[in-house]
């Protein structure tokens, strides 16, 4: 159940930075 928890949380956290935009805010990081 720790598992779900874990994955339930990191799921809801992920939605508000997408792979695109993380993407371009690394590449713009010094």
């Amino acid at each position: 159940m720790s598992s779900l928890m874990l994955i339930t949380l990191d799921a809801l956290l992920i939605p508000p930075r997408p792979k695109n935009q993380r993407r371009s805010k690394t590449s713009g990081w010094p």
